[in-house]
């Protein structure tokens, strides 16, 4: 597996980071830049490259949207590693391009690009990569193959990847369930289970 960052990135350059609402630093942070500053100077406080985090956690980040208050959604189904804008991502595994969509609601994924892969036994499973830049993209074409460690995109800016610090969002689905260039990246307490069964731990599974 190859890490989405690059390999110009060793395991030791990362820096987890805290966004849930255990970290009361958030609380004073009102602007997606203020918190992209904050990720920068907590990361370089480290000593790191950057920085990655969220899997399970609970934030109140997603409170400025309507697109996740009618379920009280607060729990983070990925993991974002934080890039700036322009960066390159890159196809952990060799697959096929699933769907790509502009998910342009406030605070939404943005552009987003959804691949899928098989296991060892054949059987499939998918991962979404969001908050892209649109450059590029319109080249793509659902079914086209793709090889290990391909250039699959870049990170979009706030203006384009749904009102967001510049960052990834990565997740893997073992069922896409019907979505198709979207799925969940955050869920309720009270759907936690079925999510979190179907979502994976991706540092458990590949690397960053």
């Amino acid at each position: 597996m190859y890490p989405v960052a690059g390999s110009q990135y060793q395991n030791s350059d990362y820096h987890h980071i805290d966004l849930s609402i255990n970290n009361a630093d958030l609380q004073n942070l009102g602007t997606q830049d203020a918190l992209s500053l904050y990720i920068q100077k907590q990361t370089q406080f480290a000593g790191k490259r950057l920085a990655y985090g969220g899997y399970r956690e609970q934030r109140n980040l997603y409170q400025r949207s309507e697109l996740f208050s009618a379920e009280a959604r607060t729990l983070h189904l990925g993991i974002d590693v934080w890039l700036g804008a322009g960066e390159p991502v890159y196809a952990h595994a060799a697959g096929t391009i699933h769907s790509i969509k502009n998910n342009d609601a406030h605070l939404d994924y943005g552009y987003t690009v959804i691949t899928k892969h098989n296991n060892i036994d054949s059987s499939a499973y998918f991962s979404l990569y969001g908050h892209l830049s649109s450059a590029g993209l319109a080249d793509m074409k659902v079914g086209q193959n793709l090889k290990e460690a391909q250039r699959l995109a870049y990170i979009g800016d706030i203006n384009e990847n749904g009102g967001w610090a510049p960052h990834l969002h990565f997740q893997l689905m073992l069922d896409m369930e019907g979505y198709s260039g979207d799925y969940p990246g955050v869920c309720s307490q009270e759907k936690a289970d079925h999510y979190f069964t179907n979502c994976p731990d991706p540092i458990k599974h590949i690397l960053i």
